[in-house]
């Protein structure tokens, strides 16, 4: 029996972990920047605070939505690794036979 090679789809489970636990930090980071303008109490901070909590929500859509492609591409690749080790195994056995039938006169 062969094994498929999962080698690509450890690669993008690990982007893919990689990614969530950025998004996670940026997370906490954006939590501490509101609960700090909400503390603070001249305007012009809480206005550049604001301004980099935009800032790092979109950074966390981004690192979100790259998050979705790399487990996307892991599903792909789990499929791509399955189908190759089915094909590897339709050739050897039809191979096999092929070969018996071709040495019989």
């Amino acid at each position: 029996m062969t094994s498929p090679d999962w080698a690509a789809t450890d690669a993008h489970l690990d982007e893919y972990a990689r990614l969530r636990s950025a998004n996670e930090h940026v997370a906490r980071a954006v939590a501490e920047l509101i609960h700090a303008t909400q503390q603070v109490g001249d305007h012009a901070t809480a206005v550049a605070l604001s301004q980099a909590i935009e800032s790092l929500q979109l950074t966390q859509a981004q690192l979100a939505a790259a998050s979705e492609r790399a487990y996307a591409q892991a599903e792909l690749a789990r499929r791509s690794a399955r189908q190759a080790a089915f094909q590897r195994q339709f050739d050897e056995a039809t191979g096999a036979s092929t070969l018996g039938d071709e040495s019989t006169p």
